[in-house]
């Protein structure tokens, strides 16, 4: 099998001309123009220029191009007849706008502008339809332009250090999104738009004024990374509890009151958990042979209640709630704590159970949920109560609504 050829760049064409017999060796200008044609990379970052050399604009099968951490104010026009790019990097020029040729560059998927002195885009980014990864993070912006609201195939958005004050209602067009960065802007408040964003992964808020969160964070159900440091934020909405796949939450050089759920309105409890934790809680004797195996399943599944002073326990409907705990006199990590009700006042968790910050001194704080413990074999009941034949008997027919209740086979 033949292997995949390596691809040519200008490093390597630089080196065959310095070769007297490499096969490739070019020996006139006209030679020059054609190696520069076979060229698929160029790397070109801190070399002080201030304008795109010739060579590279007569790469027309370039596929990659590495131009950051130079002097460039502006792109010439033919700049843009490199239309096989798919990777361009800008970043960390003089750039104070962007022409509108760059609509002409259809097959870019990662085009990274950071660093500059953007104060807008022009309205043929929208041309870029395979664009994937947009940085435009250290420049003018005074809010996200609409030209990027219109990529709906962005993946990644890095719009970060800007002046962005508000975010625009659009942004729910951009419904692929992974990664959103809007980290070092001055948003005071986050719209509920964004929270339409259900793919995303990584959301980077830190660094803005934020005062207040929406409740309809909680409807971003894959995101994994909240951070939310250097805020002006003083409470967090109950339903952030409810975030299944969230690791990390970064809530530092935040004004949060000890207590920062607020409003908690729990709700009622089923049926079902009512008459389980009264079979549990009183020790009554249930039939394996005679119940189905779902609930027998669900009876075996009861949690202890994490109040040493309450011998109570809960199903799936335990209350949780978060709060915060001391760990090495520095920092207060917010941990996740499991009870029966939300009435039932639950004991303070040791700081060793906290995720303790690395010794580089890490920026964000996880939010680390304690474990509830499962309930002993004898259902973590208390004394048994004294109740009548009669009763029990009552409790296990609610329990078993809907089932066909027969004489226990092993009464």
């Amino acid at each position: 099998m033949a292997s995949k050829a390596a691809p040519v760049t200008a490093a390597s064409m630089a080196a065959a001309r310095r070769d007297p017999h490499h096969h490739h060796e070019v020996a006139s200008s006209d030679d020059d123009d054609d190696a520069a044609l076979m060229i698929t990379e160029f790397k070109l970052a801190g070399m002080n220029i201030s304008e795109v050399p010739t060579r590279v604009t007569k790469a027309t099968f370039l596929h990659f191009l590495d131009l950051s951490n130079n002097t460039l104010t502006t792109l010439s026009e033919s700049f843009f007849t490199l239309v096989h790019l798919t990777e361009l990097n800008l970043s960390n020029n003089h750039l104070s706008a962007l022409p509108k040729h760059i609509g002409q560059l259809t097959n870019l998927v990662k085009l990274d502008l950071s660093s500059n002195r953007l104060t807008h885009l022009p309205e043929e980014l929208t041309q870029l339809t395979d664009l994937e990864t947009l940085n435009v993070s250290n420049n003018r912006l005074a809010t996200i332009p609409a030209p990027v609201l219109a990529l709906e195939q962005l993946q990644k958005l890095y719009i970060g250090s800007n002046a962005i004050t508000a975010l625009p209602a659009d942004i729910a067009r951009l419904k692929n999104l992974e990664v959103l960065y809007l980290g070092g802007n001055l948003l005071r408040t986050v719209n509920d738009n964004l929270c339409q964003l259900s793919r995303l992964t990584l959301l980077y808020l830190g660094g803005n004024r934020l005062r207040k969160l929406s409740p309809k964070i909680a409807n971003l159900h894959r995101l994994r990374t909240l951070n939310l440091h250097d805020n002006q934020l003083q409470f967090l909405p109950p339903a952030i509890v409810d975030m299944r796949s969230l690791r990390q939450l970064s809530l530092r050089n935040n004004p949060l009151v000890t207590d920062f759920v607020e409003d908690v309105r729990p709700e009622p409890l089923s049926l079902l958990e009512l008459c389980a934790r009264e079979i549990k809680r009183n020790g009554i004797k249930y039939c394996r042979h005679c119940l189905p195996a779902e609930l027998c399943r669900y009876l075996d599944s009861a949690k202890c209640c994490s109040n040493p002073a309450c011998m109570g326990v809960y199903f799936t409907e335990g209350a949780r709630s978060v709060e915060f705990v001391d760990v090495c006199g520095k920092y207060r990590v917010p941990l996740m704590k499991y009870v029966c009700t939300h009435g039932c006042e639950p004991r303070k968790p040791h700081a060793s159970t906290a995720s303790v910050p690395s010794a580089s001194g890490a920026a964000s704080s996880t939010a680390a949920a304690s474990a509830p413990a499962p309930a002993s074999s004898s259902g973590g009941a208390r004394d048994k109560a004294d109740l009548s034949p009669a009763q029990q008997a009552r409790l296990q027919r609610v329990l078993l609504t809907g089932y066909k209740e027969e004489e226990c086979c092993h009464s």
